[in-house]
């Protein structure tokens, strides 16, 4: 997560936010921490966030 964080333009913005909507919703630290690893290889393998995918 912190190589997506350093190479990729708005990567950390969009973990805070995902961060604090599984928050939000009551899900596990452990939830959060496992979806944003699958999500910034994601997002490293493309090069954009995943949301512009």
């Amino acid at each position: 997560m912190n190589r997506a964080c350093s190479e990729i333009t708005g990567f950390s913005e969009l973990l805070q936010r995902f961060q604090r909507n599984i928050s939000i919703l009551g899900r596990s630290q452990r939830t959060f921490e496992n979806y944003s690893r699958h999500v910034a290889a994601m997002a490293l393998h493309f090069g954009i966030l995943p949301t512009e995918l």
